[in-house]
């Protein structure tokens, strides 16, 4: 029974020490930082992640040419409970039709069910930025998102 216990108890140390070492390594938290430049996500220059944002908020930045169709690609302003308070197009300042990245830029209004209370989360919210796919196949989707407050 002694032996067996030890087993476990190294057992369970070995995999602690693997989760510590996978989510702390360089190469995951350099994956899930907002303004990663790995391919394929939208690089935001304004706003910036946990910006305050007033109505019609400005966004601006880059994304692949590869998530635009026809020099436009979806925006969606969701509030703090998943509700979807504004919607428009980020449109391609340059040819659209590359790999590389594009500038884009857009202006989108939206409304708030309730005004925000400061220091509570219904101040929060998100813009995701979702890939064109027009040909509505899942492989092809992906989407970005940034987080921000309402003033």
């Amino acid at each position: 029974m002694r032996r067996s216990t030890v087993i476990l108890f190294a057992f369970i140390i070995l995999v602690g020490a693997e989760i510590l070492v996978v989510f702390y390594s360089p190469t995951f938290l350099e994956n899930i930082r907002i303004d990663s430049a790995n391919p394929g996500i939208v690089r935001v220059a304004s706003p910036q992640p946990y910006g305050q944002i007033n109505s019609p908020v400005s966004i601006t930045g880059q994304a692949p040419g590869t998530w635009f169709f026809e020099a436009s690609f979806p925006i969606y302003i969701v509030n703090w409970d998943g509700l979807i308070v504004g919607e428009g197009y980020a449109r391609a300042k340059k040819d659209w039709m590359t790999t590389a990245y594009v500038p884009f830029e857009a202006s989108i209004f939206y409304k708030l069910p309730d005004k925000p209370v400061a220091g509570t989360y219904s101040e929060e919210g998100v813009i995701i930025f979702k890939k064109d796919n027009p040909s509505g196949l899942l492989k092809y989707d992906d989407s970005f998102e940034v987080p921000v407050i309402f003033e």
